[in-house]
Formats: C-alpha cells, sequence, structure tokens
C-alpha cells in the first residue's frame, strides 16, 4: 500500500517548493514514504516519516528550524487510488532529518532517511474498507486490542 506525504500552506493551496516525485492520479507532486509514526514528546505530537533520498531531501532540510509551520496530510493509498488512512497534520514544522540504511527497490540499493514533523495536532480519517485496523485516538498510549 503506498503511502504519500502532501505539504500545504493552507487548505487546499499546496506548498510551492515542496514537491516530490509521486505521479499516482489525485497525489501528483507529493512525496512517498516507505513508512511513518506517532511519538509523544515534551514540544508536543511528532511524527516521523521514512523516505527515499530524493530531490526534495535538501529542500526538506533548509525547512529545519526555520520554515513557516505547514499542513501536512499523510495518506495510505488503495489499489484504486481512493485513500484509506489519512492522518492530517496541523501547524507542522520539520525538526530532524537524517540519513541512515538503504532498501532494495528491483534491482537497486536506493538510500533511505528519516525526518521528524512536530505538529500542534492532529487527526486521522479511516475509510470503512482500511484493512483492519482499528480506530483509536492519538491522546491513548496504546490501541486497542
Amino acid at each position: 500500500m503506498p503511502i504519500y506525504m502532501g505539504f500545504f500552506e493552507k487548505p487546499v493551496v499546496r506548498d510551492r517548493t515542496l514537491h516530490g516525485d509521486v505521479k499516482a492520479k489525485g497525489y501528483e507532486g507529493w512525496i512517498e514514504l516507505t513508512g511513518m509514526m506517532y511519538d509523544q514528546s515534551l514540544s508536543g505530537l511528532e511524527v516521523r516519516v521514512v523516505k527515499f533520498v530524493d530531490r526534495v531531501s535538501p529542500l526538506l532540510a533548509r525547512e529545519i528550524n526555520g520554515g513557516m509551520p505547514k499542513l501536512v496530510v499523510i495518506a495510505f493509498v488503495g489499489d484504486d487510488g481512493t485513500a484509506l488512512v489519512t492522518h492530517i497534520l496541523r501547524d507542522t514544522l520539520i525538526v530532524r532529518q537524517g540519513a541512515g540504511g538503504t532498501k532494495w527497490v528491483g534491482q537497486v540499493e536506493k538510500p533511505l532517511e528519516a525526518v521528524t514533523l512536530n505538529c500542534s495536532t492532529a487527526s486521522t480519517n479511516m475509510k470503512d474498507k482500511a484493512p483492519d485496523m482499528p480506530r483509536w485516538s492519538l491522546r491513548q498510549t496504546k490501541p486497542p486490542v
């Protein structure tokens, strides 16, 4: 299941500089992720995403501790192009970026990087056909069993 991340200046207005290489219909210019996780820190809610090192990597690095807060949308996309799970992060800043690890894609080994985002609030929307993912609040420490 592909995971895509898009940066927005405000709802429906895409960020002018942080464009990725995704070409999938409805997600053109988004950034492809290989994974994500939430973490609660002293400075708020953090989301760590893992992605391939690509042309947007240096642009993300420039945003660290100097960029303006953005709206970030992370979508887990089904085979039909529908977002099955959507995470919406508000007032998001990029706070860390670090390279490490690789992943084989076909016959090519591609480098990975982790990017840590800090946001003021987050919400999650799930479609009814999301694959076996229980609903739970980000404020809970553990998902329901």
